[in-house]
């Protein structure tokens, strides 16, 4: 997607089946992390909240199915800490 000519990612619930489609979508597309083997845990969890409150002042139409897969990740996330 091109936003101001400039190529601007875009996160699909698909990306967020599991933990591990999240890490990838970021590891592929945020330039901070495409060497490191793992996004550290931490910075997944606060990605995740961070993602949870733009949603949540966001009007969607499927909102429910973003804050219940987004809520579920972190979930998980603080539970495989």
């Amino acid at each position: 997607m091109l936003v101001n000519d400039r190529p601007k990612k875009v996160l699909r619930l698909k990306d967020m089946n599991s933990l591990i489609s999240f890490e990838d979508w970021l590891k592929r597309n945020l330039s901070i992390y495409p060497s490191k083997p793992k996004v550290p845990k931490t910075h997944i969890i606060s990605l995740l909240e961070y993602l949870r409150e733009q949603v949540y002042s966001q009007k969607l139409a499927d909102k429910k199915e973003w804050l219940d897969t987004v809520d579920g990740l972190i979930e998980r996330a603080k539970g495989s800490e």
